[in-house]
C-alpha cells in the first residue's frame, strides 16, 4: 500500500483544456464514479481559465521572443497538474481540515508556479470521488516566453514530488518519497508487486463476486423468514397444546436459533460485499485516473511530435546554410587563387 504522493503534470491544448474545465468544475457530463450528494465538498480554490483565455495570455507572452512562425493551433496552452495520495495516506489527508488540505493543494501549486516562472490559472479540489486529489493549471507559457513543455524536464517534475514531501509530510507524518519502479526493480523488487490489478480484471471480476454474494444475502433473507416464521408456528401451537407445550417450545427455540445464526452470516457477507462494492468504487474511480493519464500522454506524444517537427525544419535549414557556405568558400578560395596568380 503506497504512502507516497503524486504532483504529475501534462501540457493541454485549447480543446484539451475545455473538457478538463467540465471536469473539474462538474459541468456538463457527470461519471459514474462522482458520488453527487458528496459534490458540495469540492472547493474551488482558484478558477481554472478559459481556453481561448489561455491562447490570448501565451500569445502574448509568446510574442515576447523572436519565433519564425505563429503560435500552432495545437500549441500547448497549459500545463494540468494532478495531485494525488496513495492508498496508504489518503485517510490521513481527509481528516485534515478542509481549510488546511486546500492550504496545502495551494502552496505546492504556488511553489510550482515559482520554479517554472509562471502563474497559476486553475486549482480545484475534489472530494466527491473515491480518493482525494487536485487538478491543478499553470500558464503554458512563463514570463520570459519560453513553453512550460521546455522548461517542466524529467528533473523538474522529479524535484515536484521532493516539493510535495517538503510541503505535506509535516502535516501527513506517513507520507514518503514515491520511487521509480525501474529503481524497485533494480533494487530486486519482484516485477508482481509492482504492478497492480488491471483495470479489466477487475471490471471483469468484482461485478461476479458482487452478485455472487448479494445472491448469498438473498438465501440468507429467506432462511431467516423461514424460520421465523416456523418459530412463530411453534410458539402459538405451544399455547394451544398443553401437553405438547415442551416439544413445540423445543422447536420454537430451535427455530429461532436457526434464525440468529443466519442474521450473524448475513452480517459477515453485508461486510464482504460493502467491501467489494467500495472495491469497485475504487476500480472505477482508478480508471478514471488512468483515462485522465491517458490524456496527459497523448498532450505529451502530441508536444513531443512537434519538437520533433520544429527540430528537423531547423536541422534542414541548417543544413541549407552549411551547403550554402560551403559554396561560398569554394568560390571565395577559387578567387584567391586567381588573384595569386595575378
Amino acid at each position: 500500500m503506497s504512502s507516497a504522493g503524486s504532483a504529475r503534470g501534462v501540457g493541454r491544448t485549447t480543446g484539451q483544456v475545455a473538457g478538463d474545465n467540465d471536469h473539474e468544475l462538474r459541468e456538463g457530463h457527470i461519471p459514474d464514479y462522482v458520488d453527487e450528494n458528496r459534490s458540495y465538498l469540492n472547493t474551488v480554490i482558484v478558477h481554472p481559465s478559459t481556453g481561448s483565455e489561455l491562447w490570448k495570455k501565451c500569445n502574448a507572452l509568446r510574442s515576447q521572443r523572436e519565433t519564425k512562425r505563429a503560435m500552432k493551433s495545437n500549441a500547448c496552452i497549459a500545463q494540468s497538474i494532478m495531485i494525488s495520495f496513495g492508498h496508504g495516506i489518503q485517510d490521513d489527508f481527509k481528516a485534515l481540515d478542509i481549510e488546511l488540505q486546500n492550504e496545502l493543494y495551494l502552496k505546492l501549486m504556488q511553489r510550482i508556479a515559482l520554479e517554472a516562472n509562471t502563474e497559476i490559472s486553475g486549482l480545484v479540489a475534489h472530494r466527491d470521488e473515491t480518493a482525494p486529489h487536485a487538478h491543478g493549471q499553470l500558464v503554458g507559457y512563463n514570463r520570459d516566453g519560453t513553453p512550460l513543455t521546455k522548461i517542466m524536464t524529467r528533473q523538474f517534475r522529479k524535484d515536484m514530488q521532493d516539493w510535495m514531501l517538503e510541503i505535506f509530510q509535516p502535516h501527513i507524518t506517513q507520507m514518503e518519497r514515491g520511487v521509480a519502479k525501474s529503481v524497485r526493480l533494480a533494487r530486486g523488487e519482484k516485477a508482481a508487486t509492482t504492478i497492480n490489478r488491471s483495470v479489466a480484471e477487475l471490471h471483469k471480476d468484482l461485478p461476479k463476486e458482487i452478485a455472487a454474494k448479494k445472491g448469498v444475502l438473498d438465501d440468507l433473507l429467506a432462511k431467516i423468514a423461514k424460520n421465523e416464521r416456523l418459530a412463530e408456528k411453534a410458539r402459538l401451537k405451544a399455547i394451544d397444546d398443553g401437553d405438547q407445550a415442551d416439544k413445540a417450545v423445543k422447536r420454537a427455540e430451535t427455530y429461532g436459533r436457526r434464525a440468529k445464526a443466519a442474521r450473524e452470516t448475513m452480517t459477515a457477507a453485508e461486510v464482504e460485499l460493502a467491501s467489494l462494492e467500495s472495491k469497485l468504487a475504487g476500480m472505477r474511480n482508478e480508471e478514471a485516473l488512468l483515462n485522465d493519464e491517458l490524456k496527459r500522454v497523448d498532450g505529451e506524444v502530441a508536444v513531443s511530435l512537434e519538437t520533433l517537427a520544429e527540430l528537423e525544419t531547423a536541422t534542414a535549414q541548417k543544413k541549407t546554410n552549411i551547403d550554402r557556405l560551403r559554396k561560398k568558400k569554394a568560390h571565395l578560395n577559387a578567387r584567391l587563387q586567381s588573384l595569386s596568380v595575378a
